[in-house]
């Protein structure tokens, strides 16, 4: 798990204050950001339904997943 200073995102408290903050270290080694290992299982998955078929393929085969670089968007973007 990473810690929170590596990475860009938001926090919520109890008293419904929201604060975004910028990551104030690079990540260490072969991390990868959250959003990119959730795209990049998604694509993986839309793949194998192209390839394979499944039960029912319509929502994964025709979501729009139109971001910049789509294995790994930007929070802007999400």
């Amino acid at each position: 798990m990473r810690g929170f200073a590596e990475k860009d995102g938001s926090f919520t408290n109890s008293a419904r204050w929201l604060i975004w903050k910028n990551a104030a270290l690079p990540m260490p080694g072969d991390c990868q950001l959250d959003q990119a290992i959730v795209a990049q299982i998604f694509l993986k998955v839309r793949e194998l339904y192209k390839k394979e078929g499944g039960k029912f393929p319509d929502p994964v085969l025709n979501l729009t997943w139109n971001y910049t670089v789509p294995s790994s968007p930007s929070l802007a973007e999400c």
